[in-house]
């Protein structure tokens, strides 16, 4: 915080209080970091992120900083993160955490939050540290944490392979991804789905249950026609859905007319053509997780 005095050139309680306030204010509507709050309350100093010198010092930091960039490419998060397409941290956040393991999320914590520290090393104490130090440094961080725990140790180094089971949509498209739950014993099926953007941002999502002793197969199909219900409800006309029921995706593709599923999928029909840009495609389980874990949360 900065004691700032008065337009009687005094400092009082009330003074740093008014300071406080305002730069708390700016910075929830810009989300600058704290050299654009120093600027902005008239105190001479370069808004220039320090360690790169090109942008402002805000969150860029943490990612689109080149010097943070380097941090991230030699991590396993990588083959993760470079398919982001693009967006604010927080979209970055959410990407990263839509179907990735709690490890890798763990992973991605810590070196946020080391990149953030050693920035602070740059700017108060003159430090010059590199990626390697960086990795070297959450890493230890990591293992002392996990080791006290009796945790296995958490792999940062590049040699591990990491898979990307969700895939963000192509530019101005959503995403559906649905899945269902049938229990024989029970007379309803548990079906829901996630709606997300090109960003990985959830834009809506919808879980329930639809009564009736149904078949795995029409269930699936039901929770495709929810899906499109959802997004036809909110508006949206360019989406892709996806489902892990390859058998699904080509009851819908080429459809027969006596199938126990023809009147859903005529209904999931019309609601693509009246979409104009609508589609299903498979995609695997390991691709469906949220929408999975969604479903399993509906009250039975």
């Amino acid at each position: 915080m900065v004691w700032h005095f008065d337009k009687r050139g005094e400092f009082s309680v009330r003074s740093a209080y008014k300071v406080e306030m305002e730069s708390r204010t700016v910075g929830s509507q810009s989300g600058h970091g704290a050299r654009c709050h120093l600027s902005h309350h008239g105190i001479k100093v370069s808004n220039l992120c320090p360690v790169c010198l090109y942008g402002l010092e805000d969150t860029k930091a943490l990612w689109s900083c080149q010097k943070a960039r380097e941090v991230w490419q030699s991590t396993t998060l990588w083959p993760i993160l470079k398919l982001f397409p693009g967006g604010p941290f927080s979209a970055l956040s959410m990407f990263l955490a839509a179907d990735c393991s709690l490890e890798d999320v763990n992973v991605f914590c810590t070196i946020a939050w080391c990149l953030w520290q050693k920035h602070n090393k740059v700017v108060f104490e003159g430090c010059t540290i590199t990626a390697g130090e960086i990795v070297t440094w959450a890493g230890k961080f990591m293992g002392d944490f996990y080791l006290c725990n009796g945790l296995d140790k958490p792999v940062l180094a590049k040699n591990r392979v990491v898979k990307l089971p969700w895939k963000p949509s192509e530019h101005g498209f959503l995403k559906i991804n649905i899945d269902a739950v049938v229990n024989e014993a029970l007379d309803y099926v548990r079906v829901g789905a996630v709606i997300r953007d090109e960003f990985g941002v959830v834009a809506v999502a919808l879980a329930r249950r639809i009564f009736g002793k149904l078949s795995p197969h029409v269930g699936e199909c039901l929770a495709v026609r929810v899906g499109m219900f959802l997004a036809n409800w909110c508006g949206f006309k360019k989406f892709v859905v996806e489902s892990d029921a390859s058998n699904v995706v080509k009851a819908i593709q080429k459809p027969m007319c006596r199938a126990p599923e023809a009147n859903v999928v005529d209904d999931i029909r019309d609601l693509m053509s009246s979409s104009g840009s609508g589609t299903i495609r498979y995609a695997s389980r390991d691709g469906n997780v949220v929408s999975h874990f969604l479903v399993n949360y509906v009250i039975s």
